[in-house]
């Protein structure tokens, strides 16, 4: 009956203890009362009578009684009852919920679908475009496909005024190296900005084929370097196949890609390797000569007899390959050139330290006796440099380790063993050490190391190798290549009166008067 109805709004003005007059500043306005054929109403003049309060339940009494019990004591959304009331709320017309997010889905589909067209005609107009070698758009095309590119149309050419500097970090850990990148390029298409590497050349190609590989990763890269001595030395391009034992020793480090077009145009571009991928590329040149793996190993510039010195004007050459190599290091997103899923290089630093990679302090010791070749190498060492043969780079013994580790206070930290497993008693030794063994982890059997391995050796805070060995030695120079100080680089130690000292400095890393073949 209309007395329920003005019963349920009792206790006030509107029901709920408030007065008629208080609005809220909001825009109200009176209305007329809409009728409705209510079958409990007794008569005409209840209806009429009946007015919604301003602010009260408002329409509310077709509302079941539980519910409607259920709104008393809190205070309504003040555009309820804009239906049934006196007065009415008017604010701008929006879409209830579930249609909202229908209406902002079809937005957002209008607004990607206008960005396709718009590309899509971009490219019908303009043309196709292709990143270069920073990430910067250009249409330049691998070299011997269609034209063989200038020298002068280097990664430089298109460097811009505002450049960024930022320093390097290999796998997550800072390193003293900085370059450059250009920062208009997005993110994804960063590369740095690096100087060209040339010599001059006559219309001649050293070309690498696929004859076989020579020895672990240390041979292979050293092999690698030779080429370029071979090339500058004959005024030649260097030019490798696409499957060739160049390639492998190149992608197991760096280079890992998504498109085999932009493999060949990064490595002409950062290291002026032109990649042969069909015969008509060698058409233009008027000499194609080979050097098997073997050969460019042993390969010695004939310079060096004239000139002693002539090793510090090839140094350059090689610590830029090295550290374009370790720029570009490998982290599984890619694929190499035999079409398999590129290793990540990483991986064995994330598997020791995880999250704390990159502020983790560590040793990385590298160990080899090659069946017992390595002693007599070391023995030749010892006539040039002095060095320390029994319990120095050949046994490892914890003393040796110490005298190292104590001085720069990384006795207290973690300490990785790298061996060739021919040894045991290296191993035996130091896990015998009661201050070595608690903090060593050993990798054994590793005749051959991968390019996590290196990375591992590579990023460590002191790397203690053997100088006779040519993994080792690549360490050394790639710490040296991206400004790894020397005085945490140990390969050349001599004992004196119960101390040890370190008897040649980077240059010997370096210098084949030294190390002869093994550089």
């Amino acid at each position: 009956s209309s007395g329920d109805l003005l019963g349920l709004a009792g206790g006030g003005a509107d029901g709920f203890g408030h007065d008629d007059d208080v609005e809220d500043g909001w825009d109200f306005e009176e209305v007329s009362l809409v009728s409705r054929p209510v079958s409990r109403v007794s008569s005409t003049s209840d209806l009429t009578t009946m007015t919604a309060p301003a602010r009260g339940l408002g329409g509310r009494g077709d509302l079941p009684p539980t519910r409607r019990r259920r709104q008393q004591g809190r205070q309504p959304p003040p555009w309820r009852g804009r239906r049934w009331g006196e007065i009415e709320w008017r604010r701008p017309f929006r879409l209830p919920g579930r249609f909202r997010a229908l209406d902002q889905s079809h937005q957002t589909y209008r607004r990607a679908y206008n960005s396709c067209i718009v590309a899509t005609l971009f490219v019908l107009l303009v043309g196709p475009i292709t990143f270069g070698g920073h990430g910067v758009a250009t249409r330049r095309q691998p070299p011997g496909f269609n034209f063989k590119l200038h020298p002068a149309n280097t990664v430089n050419s298109y460097v811009k005024s505002d450049e960024e500097l930022r320093q390097f970090q290999l796998c997550g850990r800072y390193t003293p190296l900085t370059y450059r990148i250009d920062p208009h390029v997005p993110p994804a298409r960063q590369r740095p900005i690096l100087e060209p590497i040339t010599w001059p050349t006559a219309n001649r190609l050293l070309l690498l084929r696929n004859d076989g590989h020579f020895g672990h990763i240390g041979n292979q890269v050293n092999s690698l370097l030779h080429a370029y001595d071979y090339a500058m030395d004959h005024q030649m391009e260097l030019g490798i196949l696409f499957h060739s034992w160049a390639m492998d020793t190149i992608q197991t480090i760096a280079y890992e890609t998504d498109t085999y077009d932009r493999l060949g145009r990064d490595l002409y571009e950062d290291l002026n390797i032109i990649v042969i991928r069909n015969q008509t590329q060698l058409q233009g040149y008027t000499e194609v000569h080979s050097e098997s793996a073997k050969k460019l190993y042993f390969y010695s510039s004939s310079n060096y007899t004239n000139d002693r010195d002539m090793w510090t004007k090839k140094m350059p050459t090689h610590v830029s390959v090295l550290r374009r190599l370790f720029l570009r290091h490998n982290r599984g997103y890619g694929y190499v050139h035999n079409g398999l899923r590129a290793e990540d290089t990483c991986s064995s630093v994330h598997q020791y330290f995880k999250s704390k990679s990159g502020q983790m302090r560590y040793t990385v010791i590298h160990s080899e006796y090659q069946g017992g070749k390595i002693k007599p190498k070391l023995e030749l060492l010892s006539k040039k440099t002095m060095i320390t043969v029994e319990q120095g780079a050949m046994y490892m013994h914890p003393f040796y380790i110490r005298s190292i580790l104590k001085p720069v206070d990384m006795l207290e930290r973690p300490i990785i063993l790298i061996s060739d497993g021919q040894f045991p008693a290296v191993e035996r030794n130091l896990l015998a050490d009661p201050v070595i063994g608690p903090r060593l982890m050993i990798l054994s059997n590793r005749e051959s190391l991968g390019g996590s391995d290196v990375n591992l050796a590579v990023g460590a805070d002191v790397f203690i190798g053997n100088p006779a060995s040519v993994t080792s030695g690549l360490i050394a120079r790639a710490r040296h290549s991206l400004g790894i100080d020397y005085r945490y680089t140990y390969l050349f130690r001599r004992k004196v009166k119960k101390r040890w000292m370190t008897v040649c400095t980077d240059e010997c890393f370096w210098n084949p008067w030294v190390l002869g073949v093994w550089v």
